[in-house]
């Protein structure tokens, strides 16, 4: 039996590109290898591939040089020319494209992606020469119709297109067998009198099919020839587009419109097929990106840690108090930093699954502008800019909202201004748009003198995992998160986050945001404030079930400073079998539940459920690294009351402890 699989010639002077390439290919197609342009040259006057894989970069005559004289030869320009390339950069894909390569791809290649790349070609091109092929037929057709009646019948019958007659009227007064097999009649009579049933009632640009279609006709018989996109609907309410030839010629010692039609479901569904393969690979470029921009911004900190603690470590026990300190201080500096872009990564999550929540309580605006300034000023005065803060004065009003929220919007966009702002003047301003005794709408924004972003960046400057400039990142650092994380919560506030910027002349962020006002008086909300913001003091046992060694002295040190008594448990299993014996003894149930969600032998969802079971008092609160939006709903789902995300602050364990544990 003999081949009859697609030819494909890859050349390439690196062998284990060769090899590579025929082991990845050579199940599906015959795949032949070549390693200089000369040889290929050689091979082409005895045999013509169905598809080239050209390499870039050859000794002797480039892949440039070598498609520029493969098209030049009428024997060998149609055959379709993928380039392959280590090195790919836009330039290159021009001209590469520009000289007539149908694809780029980039080495190293995988087996799947090299597949569907060059079966999509070789599928299209086989729709390319069927199109080619059918628009010669037509064109035989269309001449030959031009002579007389009856051969005008002959042709509509011979041809393999679907063919329509029209009259003068827009009648319908013919029609060949290829349409009765098409749209599945019984035969022509059914086809005439029912054809008016395939029209929908409206064309996608909205204008009525029977209006459409009189005009088409109209065009016809006026200019001799029309041709156009439309939409059909089958007997069975299949919509179907298709691609309508209509051609005016002489019958009867007259004129009538023969229209041609073109199933175009296999071509459209082709096309598709491209169009969403060409959006995942650029995912797959931009999760990429992505993901060594992470690597590479995680790994910083972690560097410091590491290389800090090493230090603080081989220090003499005399030297380490105070130079230790000095240590310690730069490891907790960037252990917060490694905090912040995980935490970046949560917020796109929770953004991205609609998990986001908004607190709603009273708070002080300017305290938050204040912590604002004093967090961001040291920067700004190190780089020598002038830092503005102009606000109008609220008079002692609270506002209702998220403020930790708001806080993280107003840092995200003054620490974006410094970071891109190398001399002049970065200034905030907040202003009263309307107030009345329920509502105030406040009006914010952050102005800088800084790099500016050119228009093509500013279109897709709020997009999650994509920079808009990759050397951006490079120079300023980032995780490239903070303004779609930013715009997401301004727009969860009820505003909208709005920019205006030009390269080189400084960028501008604006927003409103409308809050609620509180009933409660400034006292009460003041006292609420001291409450949250000093260190509490407790009195309880707390139960924490941790397997790790290093978590369970950091939890246990935390708890006895605040005054707590807590025992450990270093499984699930254990954890349980600790809250039935208090049962049976008849002693106080614990205070609380710490419940690690990872652990040998029984794990923190499955204690959880039997502590549950046992019809325990006890609050459990999760704790663990795991808090993405999925697994918060997990938790609570299985009787969890809350979560402690690891790594967490004091104020973090105190603010879960102050909503089960009354402080003393």
């Amino acid at each position: 039996m003999s081949d009859t699989r697609h030819k494909i010639v890859l050349v390439d002077d690196n062998i284990a590109t060769l090899n590579q390439g025929k082991s990845l290919l050579q199940a599906f197609y015959k795949v032949y290898t070549i390693q200089s342009a000369a040889t290929l040259f050689e091979n082409l006057e005895h045999d013509i591939p169905d598809l080239i894989l050209l390499d870039v970069e050859m000794p002797e005559m480039d892949g440039f040089e070598t498609i520029t004289k493969l098209k030049a030869n009428i024997r060998y320009k149609n055959i379709p020319v993928i380039f392959l390339t280590s090195k790919s950069d836009e330039e290159s894909e021009r001209k590469g494209f520009s000289l007539g390569a149908v694809d780029y791809i980039t080495k190293p290649f995988s087996g799947p992606l090299l597949q569907k790349r060059i079966s999509n070609q070789i599928l299209y091109t086989r729709v390319q020469n069927a199109i080619k092929d059918y628009s010669k037929d037509l064109e035989i057709m269309v001449g030959e119709l031009a002579k007389a009646n009856e051969r005008t019948k002959i042709m509509m019958e011979k041809t393999p297109l679907c063919a329509w007659l029209w009259n003068s009227d827009f009648e319908m007064i013919d029609c060949n067998e290829a349409a009765v097999k098409l749209f599945a009649f019984k035969d022509k009579k059914e086809c005439l009198e029912r054809y008016h049933e395939l029209y929908p009632e409206y064309q996608p640009e909205e204008q009525r099919s029977t209006e459409k279609m009189k005009d088409y006709i109209k065009k016809a018989f006026e200019d001799g020839i029309c041709e156009f996109e439309w939409m059909y609907k089958t007997l069975d309410g299949v919509i179907m587009p298709a691609l309508i030839i209509l051609v005016r010629v002489e019958i009867d010692d007259g004129y009538a419109v023969a229209g041609y039609t073109r199933d175009m479901r296999e071509k459209k569904a082709f096309m598709e097929e491209m169009r969403r393969a060409e959006i995942a690979e650029e995912s797959n470029k931009a999760k990429s990106r992505f993901l060594a921009t992470m690597s590479h911004e995680m790994r910083t900190p972690m560097n410091s840690i590491i290389g800090f603690a090493e230090l603080a470590l081989d220090k003499p026990d005399n030297e380490f108090v105070q130079e230790g300190r000095v240590y310690l201080n730069r490891i907790k500096e960037s252990a917060k930093w490694l905090l912040h872009i995980i935490n970046d990564i949560l917020d796109i999550s929770k953004i991205e699954s609609g998990k986001v929540e908004l607190e709603y309580a009273p708070f002080d605006l300017d305290e938050i502008l204040l912590r604002c300034q004093s967090i961001v000023m040291p920067e700004a005065r190190e780089k020598k800019l002038d830092l503005k803060f102009n606000t109008e004065p609220l008079n002692g009003k609270k506002l209702i909202g998220d403020q930790v929220r708001l806080y993280q919007v107003f840092m995200n966009l003054l620490s974006n201004a410094i970071k891109f702002t190398n001399t002049g003047t970065i200034k905030f301003s907040s202003s009263i748009k309307s107030s009345d005794h329920q509502k105030i709408k406040i009006y914010f924004e952050v102005k800088d003198s800084g790099i500016g972003i050119n228009p093509e960046q500013l279109k897709k400057i709020f997009e999650p995992f994509t920079q808009a400039d990759s050397s951006t990142t490079r120079k300023f650092g980032g995780t490239g998160l903070g303004l779609s994380i930013t715009k997401n919560l301004v727009e969860l506030m009820g505003g909208t986050l709005a920019v205006e910027s030009a390269s080189g002349d400084g960028s501008l962020f604006s927003f409103e945001i409308t809050f609620e006002l509180p009933a409660v008086s400034d006292n009460i909300l003041d006292k609420e404030k001291h409450n949250i913001s000093e260190k509490p003091k407790f009195d309880g046992l707390v139960l924490v079930c941790e397997d790790n060694d290093m978590n369970q002295v950091v939890i246990l040190e935390h708890l006895n400073r605040v005054g707590i008594r807590a025992v450990i448990a270093d499984n699930g299993a254990i954890g349980v079998a600790m809250v039935e014996e208090r049962q049976k003894k008849g002693e106080k149930p614990f205070d609380l539940i710490f419940m690690d969600i990872f652990m040998p032998e029984m794990d923190g969802i499955e204690a959880a459920s039997k502590i549950i079971a046992l019809n325990s008092e006890s609050p459990i609160v999760a704790m663990t690294a795991n808090i993405m939006a999925s697994d918060l709903e997990n938790y609570r789902k299985n009787g969890m009351s809350d979560c402690l995300g690891k790594p967490f602050t004091s104020q973090e364990l105190w603010r879960v402890l102050s909503k089960y544990m009354k402080p003393l």
